[in-house]
């Protein structure tokens, strides 16, 4: 990207955590100014040693994002639902409601908005491939339908953030499994029995992949960025579950799982997420385009 671009765009990240952080380091390598934010004070000497300008900011106990971060160019919004949906209930409610739950997170993350409706910031939020079915060949026009807390708190955030926003403003970005070198997919299944589903598609995506996404979004399209778009993104290769995880645990010295034997009936089941209306409209081309490529080989020393 042209330096001229590079010194007036600020670029803010809201959860600098496995993702959130290299992708803020990416961006301050590239020389853009990023701001994001960490749960806690102690937290932020990470963002610092990388060249983030890092702020506190925990959802369930500040009152809106920090000033500074709201006079961003770009925001990426990236809180996972699953770690937070099911730790903040109101104990006011006699009983769990999952639904409650769901509505508590996705009015929580539409509420920081408010402060962005007399600015022209522009939003990635970073979902899920979890908001559809669990079941068929998925692009990124397939209906939704959740079938988990995860899923849903992520489709009411996804579906409030265009309402108040407006289309034009936001874009969303659906990523399938996370995996990198660190967060091994080898480690998911390795020494289990009975593992069902054999048969079932793998859709995992690689760190670096999805920080190219981001990228791509805000600066492609001649500068313009790609916007009012609900994009989804995984690895266009889809080894099935037992081939895959068999040999990914083998590569790293692990026991491999043992799977149940796959019924007649199983042959076609699963999600399988079709990047590829994602990957033409971003101009993107995957430095991980398979599962097979995501895992080195581990010594036998």
């Amino acid at each position: 990207m042209g330096s001229m671009i590079a010194a007036s765009h600020k670029i803010g990240i809201v959860g600098c955590g496995w993702f959130g952080l290299p992708t803020g380091e990416y961006f301050v390598k590239q020389g853009y100014q990023v701001l994001g934010t960490k749960r806690k004070e102690e937290e932020l000497a990470k963002l610092t040693a990388v060249g983030i300008e890092g702020y506190v900011f925990d959802l369930w106990v500040n009152d809106g994002l920090p000033k500074e971060i709201l006079e961003v160019d770009t925001l990426i919004l990236n809180i996972p639902a699953g770690l937070r949906v099911s730790k903040h209930r109101d104990p006011s409610l006699p009983v769990p409601v999952k639904s409650h739950d769901e509505h508590t997170f996705s009015a929580a993350m539409i509420k920081l908005m408010e402060p962005l409706l007399e600015r022209k910031t522009k939003v990635i939020f970073i979902s899920t491939t979890s908001v559809y079915n669990s079941d068929g060949h998925t692009i990124e026009i397939t209906p939704t339908d959740p079938q988990t807390a995860s899923g849903c708190a992520n489709l009411l955030v996804e579906q409030g953030l265009i309402e108040k926003l407006g289309k034009d403003r936001v874009t969303i970005m659906r990523f399938s499994g996370l995996i990198d070198e660190e967060r091994n997919p080898a480690n998911f299944f390795a020494g289990r029995v009975d593992v069902t589903d054999p048969l079932v598609p793998v859709n995992l995506v690689h760190k670096t992949d999805c920080i190219a996404s981001m990228e791509a979004i805000i600066f492609g399209n001649n500068t313009a960025g790609h916007w009012g778009e609900i994009l989804h993104l995984s690895a266009t290769d889809h080894p099935t579950k037992r081939d895959f995880y068999t040999w990914a645990t083998k590569q790293m010295n692990l026991e491999p799982p043992k799977f149940v034997d796959p019924k007649p009936e199983d042959e076609g089941k699963g999600k399988l997420i079709d990047p590829a209306y994602t990957l033409e409209k971003l101009q993107l081309t995957l430095q991980y385009s398979s599962p097979y490529m995501m895992i080195a080989p581990q010594s036998n020393m």
